[in-house]
């Protein structure tokens, strides 16, 4: 298996793998809690909709949060087999396979 290894100024945290990721909706809800005004999540949401352009499989229950003429391409299946066997894992563990961009 072929692991992402980044080498540049910075070291590999500027690669991040191409992993999108919006962050967790508390984080965002504490930081408006703590006085910044429209850091709440609803507030951001809107946002990281617009900036996004979903191409992965059809999601019916959790649509409504990914758009679709954004700049930022997103896809949700082009796991490598490695990642593939990481979520596989966790559903043999019980663990549910959520939208890391839906509600939860």
């Amino acid at each position: 298996a072929v692991l992402t290894h980044g080498k540049a100024v910075g070291g590999s945290t500027i690669i991040n793998g191409l992993v999108v990721s919006r962050g967790n909706r508390r984080d965002y809800d504490l930081w408006a809690a703590m006085g910044n005004i429209g850091w709440d999540y609803v507030s951001v949401l809107p946002y990281f909709i617009k900036s996004e352009s979903y191409r992965g499989p059809p999601l019916p229950d959790t649509e409504k949060y990914h758009g679709k003429d954004g700049p930022l391409g997103v896809t949700a299946n082009n796991m490598v087999p490695l990642n593939k066997a990481f979520v596989e894992a966790g559903r043999e563990l019980g663990y549910p396979s959520l939208d890391p961009s839906g509600p939860e």
